[in-house]
């Protein structure tokens, strides 16, 4: 294997890199919680926690932010104190994801650091006067208690080889035990009762005598005395990617965000039943919701869009727009839901490993991209969408995606898809259920699609492009879809200049894996790339989060080559239909989503002209070798350390060597033709995905004769970075890019300022 030592910096286009420098000043505010917020400030490298002061007009809620706590470190997580006097916070020296707990004086920003107490995005749970902190330490495996004046800790051993979580409820708080291939049971710590067991617990949120339990899919408030369900509400077609409350002990008032067939919905729920359920819409234009949350009294969200930076806004002003050209969730048929069977794993299952970071090298690593900046610190779980994902240990993804670099970044709870199979009923919508009632599946779905026949069908179909209001400064999204072999259509979300005609350079990313939904949020290389001229798109392939437990189980296990097949399907579409060429073509994946890109590009000589895969495993047959390997297997449908030898592993090991990147490329011969360049991204502190496989797979195209580079992109890890971090990573594969398409000039002026979301999504 080839020794060379990693550079540290390639070669970047300047024009390229001074607009990213552009775009990259809007900051990426927090919601709300207790008052505090955890945000990168408009013009900073980091993220810091500040004091919020209202600043409202109309609709849009960003705050005043007053400082509180701005460390040189990573922030994983807060968890401010009841009485608001201090701040728990889970504070990494470098990008490896490695925390230790620090508590800060919200007063004086005086902060005492626990560096034995070694945290992972765990959550944390405060006593009822603010006197005590607990939280099950994930680097540590320690079970903490600390006291909050005295400063004096107390630990104990957690088991081995079980997931164990604290949320608020009942008297001392509730436990969460996930053991793999099991249910997650829920226990009152005070009375050691059993609240109940759930295919997954993504987040706990609780008020004086009750509990709202999210599993992905299904929010049931509960007695938290002794867990009988007051309510519960399932929507088989909505993938839950937020969740907020209000309304005292009952609970009565319960904010949604999520995602059902490809695109971003609120649904307003009132002691169960639904009240309002609506697309996503910012003035008039599609936007994406990352992020749901009540503090004050009211509900806030954060919403964002290809172009459009984010921005916190009043849950109320956007469940009263609505999208240009049509009101509320469009129900027609939803093929994708029908797509496939089975079991759906829930995130105890196994671990998403997705990328956060710049959307181009994080697409390039996970739907939202590779490295991305630190996840919030609120008690959300993990699903931005993210939304994003992040290659966790515990079984849960942080937040997932956009072009090069993602700032986003969602807790270790996002992919949790919390589903164990489909019911039978295909035409009953989503309803409140008294305990014991058994759920019916719902498929209808909002979805429309374009096929590049340019040919209007039927909704049920749908191969009609969105309509849209007149095109906005920038740019232009829309919705597209291209037929797979077996005839499904898979969904592509394409950004594209607002004067774009015929064949442009493209970026096409994907993510397609742990359920992890891909929504066309705001990344700063995707507005610095359509700058330049070029087109930016997003693939729903079959194994992501965006159209219902179906169409995830249909791209997972010994499916996955499905995933590739439809990212394969979705470039030849583009290419059909007039919006790029093969020349102008570059596959973009991070990591899930860069051991699809690669699978699918070294498989498919000629279609596209280059391919980057960032902090992706590339070996599939030898995924233990990664840190967190172990928990992927079931992803990929690879067999376990304990698998016996015979006939059923050969099998397996079989269909690996298929799709595996690394074989892929080692079967490939020299002088082929239509071999895309690569570029391999591997990252400094990546405490998840190991390096080998990455300069394994640029070995074996070197020797074929292959031009393949290989970089290491400093002060960078898989979970949450700073900017200068990230604009590196960024600039890098948005020049691969340029210079692979031949598309390397002088940028357009960078825009500032964005009034509009941009035009349709």
């Amino acid at each position: 294997m080839d020794t060379t030592p990693l550079p540290d910096a390639l070669e970047t286009v300047p024009a390229l890199d001074a607009a990213l420098t552009e775009w990259e000043h809007h900051g990426r505010p927090g919601l709300p919680d207790r008052g505090f917020a955890l945000s990168r400030l408009p013009g900073r490298e980091r993220r810091g926690i500040y004091r919020v002061r209202d600043a409202r007009s109309g609709g849009d809620a960003d705050p005043v932010a007053d400082p509180v706590f701005e460390p040189e470190g990573h922030i994983l997580r807060m968890a401010p104190s009841p009485d608001g006097r201090r701040i728990a916070v889970q504070l990494a020296e470098r990008a490896d994801e490695d925390a230790a707990l620090v508590l800060v004086d919200t007063a004086t920003g005086e902060a005492r650091t626990y560096p034995e107490v070694r945290c992972r995005y765990d959550p944390v749970l405060w006593s009822a006067d603010s006197s005590r902190v607990e939280l099950v330490a994930g680097g540590s495996r320690r079970f903490v208690e600390l006291d909050a004046d005295t400063g004096d800790v107390r630990t104990s051993a957690a088991p081995p080889d079980v997931r164990l979580r604290l949320f608020p409820g009942g008297g001392r708080g509730l436990l969460a035990e996930s053991r793999p291939g099991s249910a997650t049971v829920l226990t009152d710590r005070a009375t050691g009762a059993v609240l109940g067991e759930f295919p997954a617990v993504v987040r706990v949120l609780a008020a004086a005598g009750g509990a709202l339990v999210d599993t992905g899919r299904r929010i049931a408030v509960l007695d938290a005395r002794d867990g009988t369900e007051r309510w519960s509400w399932e929507d088989p077609s909505l993938r839950v990617t937020s969740v907020a409350a209000r309304g005292g002990g009952a609970l009565r008032e319960v904010l949604v965000a999520g995602v059902r067939a490809g695109r971003s919905v609120l649904v307003r729920l009132c002691e169960g039943e639904a009240s309002d359920d609506r697309p996503v819409a910012y003035r008039g234009e599609p936007a994406v919701a990352t992020e749901v949350g009540a503090d004050g009294g009211r509900f806030d969200v954060l919403i964002e869009g290809p172009v459009l930076p984010p921005r916190v806004v009043r849950a109320d002003e956007l469940l009263r727009d609505t999208p240009r050209g049509g009101d509320r969730t469009d129900r027609t048929e939803a093929r994708a839901a029908e797509q496939g069977a089975g079991r759906v794993p829930s995130i105890d299952d196994g671990t998403d490993i997705s990328v956060e970071g710049p959307a181009v090298a994080a697409r390039a690593v996970a739907p939202r991209a590779v490295a991305a900046e630190e996840p919030s610190g609120r008690e959300r779980g993990a699903g931005h969408p993210a939304d994003r994902a992040a290659l966790t240990a515990q079984g849960t993804p942080p937040d997932a995606p956009t072009i090069a670099r993602t700032e986003r970044h969602a807790s270790a709870d996002a992919a949790d898809d919390g589903t164990h199979g489909l019911t039978e009923d295909p035409a009953a919508p989503p309803h409140t259920r008294t305990a014991g009632e058994q759920p019916r599946e719902d498929r209808s779905a909002e979805q429309r699609t374009y096929r590049a026949s340019h040919q209007t069908t039927e909704p049920t179909r749908t191969t009609k492009r969105d309509s849209a209001p007149a095109p906005s400064p920038l740019a232009t999204t829309e919705r597209h879809a291209f037929p797979a072999d077996d005839g499904t259509d898979v969904p592509v979300v394409v950004t594209s200049p607002v004067d774009a005609t015929g064949p442009a350079p493209l970026i096409l990313t994907c993510y397609g894996g742990f359920g992890v939904p891909s929504l066309a949020t705001f990344e700063p290389t995707v507005p610095t790339w359509i700058g330049h001229g070029g087109r930016y798109a997003i693939a729903q392939i079959r194994g992501g989060g965006e159209h219902g437990a179906a169409w995830r189980e249909a791209g997972r296990g010994a499916a996955k080559a499905r995933g590739i097949d439809d990212l394969a399907a979705v470039a030849r579409g583009l290419v059909g239909a007039g919006l790029t060429r093969p020349d102008l073509l570059v596959l973009v994946g991070a990591s899930h989503g860069g051991v699809v890109a690669a699978s699918c590009a070294f498989g498919s000589p000629g279609l596209c002209a280059g391919v980057v895969s960032t902090a992706a495993p590339l070996d599939l047959l030898n995924l233990g070798a990664h840190p967190l390997g172990r928990h992927w297997t079931g992803e990929f449908g690879g067999p376990d350390g304990a698998a016996e030898p015979g006939p059923d592993l050969d099998r397996r090991n079989e269909r690996l060597r298929r799709i595996s990147p690394l074989h892929r490329a080692r079967s490939l011969s020299a002088g082929t033709t239509g071999l895309p360049r690569f570029l391999g991204i591997v990252l400094d502190e990546d405490s998840r995905v190991a390096a080998d496989d990455t300069l394994a797979v640029v070995d074996a195209l070197r020797r074929v004769g292959g031009d393949a580079a290989l970089w290491r992109a400093p002060r960078t890890g898989h979970g949450g970075n700073h900017l200068d971090s990230l604009h590196l990573l960024g600039a890098t594969v948005l020049s691969f890019a340029a210079t692979t398409t031949r598309s390397a000039r002088s940028a357009r002026p960078p825009r500032t300022t964005i009034p509009e979301a941009g035009k349709g999504l």
